[in-house]
């Protein structure tokens, strides 16, 4: 009788020591979770990635280096270098950015650091430090604190807080702070 209470108190023992060790404790996967959002789970450094339709060139994004998060379904990319070309491979749209955050799922976009965006068709340039990119309804917008410039090529500007644009609806508006310049074209008196 001795013996069995000895050899199931040792039994006992081990299977407590063994449970202890089977502990219920899952911080370590919420911590691995934790990482998922922040260590990507591909990276490029010298990103290049060109668009085709029709056989022909219509966008080319460069970045420094890309980052991907499948998880989140986001890209980020790190000196941004992008153009949107025309049928005839004319630039219609060239920008720049220090950091930009893809969301796949929605094609939206935050911008910040160093921004800059050229129209070639609108002859219009954008400056600011962040900016967001709304796909389904094609607007950009700033904070509201963010200071925004746009510049024609004749050197109009404008330059003002709270930026939004409808860019399908061609609509810009400004909250507060607003300054600028518009230069008038004289005619000649040519005869």
């Amino acid at each position: 009788m001795i013996n069995l209470f000895f050899k199931s108190g040792i039994l006992a023992g081990l299977l407590s020591l063994f449970l202890m060790g089977c502990s219920l404790d899952y911080s370590q996967a919420i911590l691995d979770e934790d990482l998922s959002e922040k260590i990507p789970d591909t990276s490029f450094n010298d990103f290049k990635d060109i668009k085709v339709k029709d056989n022909v060139i219509v966008n080319k994004l460069e970045a420094a280096r890309a980052e991907m998060f499948g998880r989140l379904k986001k890209t980020v990319f790190y000196n941004l270098h992008f153009i949107q070309l025309d049928k005839k491979g004319t630039v219609l749209t060239e920008g720049w950015a220090d950091q930009v955050v893809l969301h796949a799922d929605t094609d939206n976009a935050e911008m910040t650091g160093s921004i800059r965006f050229y129209s070639a068709s609108d002859e219009i340039s954008i400056s600011t430090e962040n900016l967001f990119w709304e796909n389904d309804t094609k607007r950009l917008y700033s904070n509201p604190e963010n200071e925004v410039h746009l510049e024609t090529n004749d050197g109009s500007f404008i330059s003002g807080k709270g930026f939004e644009a409808f860019l399908n609806k061609r609509i810009i508006t400004f909250q507060k702070g607003v300054t600028g310049k518009y230069v008038i074209e004289e005619e000649s008196d040519e005869k």
